[in-house]
């Protein structure tokens, strides 16, 4: 297991390299998906330039970044203080991730659930490349296996490549969400099936893992978590037909709102336009009547 590379005289940490590269693919997955993002946002679909429409729709989703990464460093901290021994703890940012997302699309009233649907295969993405970091660090560690021919240098013994079967199950799970997100007609269902699918791969996992210490028989705390964030999905998948309707009348008030305040101001102009031309009109018969009344006096 290699920790660090010499590249052109300088030491490269690989840990701190693939999780850069991490988060660089998962801010990459979400700019391409600009295009799309365009079609859901209304203020960038109302705007008649292509060009304008790309800039806004842009700005929103460096927005929703912005938030999420601010919040994960919150939530990776509390979960790892309260379930995992200070550890980062995954489950804490994807409940960063899911807070981050819904205000942020309710702040530029753009469509909740086609927004997560958009946004959430980059979660797995990002999971496969930190786990390569894990993998060439030595943390997230599996069970002790003495013919093993992955020697791990934090823990000093040769043991089950977990980190690898993890990276292997994220990069799967990816590839799953692209393809339920094309033929997908619950709209909002994607991040719901992400958690499902996560929880239970991170529950059997586990037994291959040992980082942490069990807390209840044969099981650790992560297993507990995965089991809560199971229900949590089933909940969210229940949720998410219930909230369709809800999200396309709340969709069709904000058109009309947008459309009414568009009116309104459009009446505005028409009455500021209709008032200057009477004031125009005002002011050229005055001139007319000083005019002829100073051609009297010369007569």
């Amino acid at each position: 297991m290699l920790q660090t590379v010499e590249f052109m005289g300088r030491t490269v940490y690989l840990y701190d390299f693939w999780n850069d590269v991490s988060a660089y693919a998962m801010v990459l997955f979400i700019l391409l998906q600009l295009k799309r993002f365009c079609a859901i946002s209304p203020l960038a679909a109302r705007q008649s330039s292509a060009v304008t429409r790309l800039l806004i729709a842009l700005c929103q989703m460096l927005g929703i970044i912005v938030v999420v990464y601010y919040l994960l460093n919150y939530f990776n901290r509390a979960f790892g203080d309260w379930f995992t021994e200070g550890t980062a703890n995954y489950y804490g940012s994807l409940t960063a991730w899911f807070l981050g997302v819904s205000s942020m699309t309710l702040l530029f009233r753009t469509s909740l659930l086609h927004t997560h649907d958009l946004l959430a295969p980059a979660l797995p993405l990002q999971l496969a490349f930190s786990k390569m970091g894990c993998f060439s660090y030595g943390c997230c560690s599996g069970f002790a296996m003495p013919n093993s021919w992955y020697f791990n240098q934090d823990t000093n013994r040769a043991e089950f490549p977990v980190q690898l079967v993890e990276a292997l199950v994220a990069l799967a799970l990816f590839f799953v969400l692209l393809w339920y997100r094309k033929r997908s007609r619950q709209a909002g269902s994607v991040f719901p099936l992400y958690l499902l699918l996560y929880s239970a791969s991170r529950f059997l996992t586990e037994f291959l893992r040992a980082d942490f210490p069990n807390v209840l028989g044969p099981f650790d705390a992560y297993q507990f978590l995965s089991i809560a964030f199971f229900v949590i999905g089933i909940v969210l998948l229940c949720v998410v037909r219930v909230y369709e309707p809800i999200e396309q009348n709340l969709e069709a008030k904000w058109a009309l709102s947008y459309e009414t305040r568009k009116h309104t101001q459009a009446q505005k102009r028409k009455q500021a336009q209709l008032q200057k031309y009477e004031q125009l009109q005002k002011q050229a018969q005055i001139r007319r009547g000083s005019s002829s009344k100073h051609k009297k006096k010369k007569r």
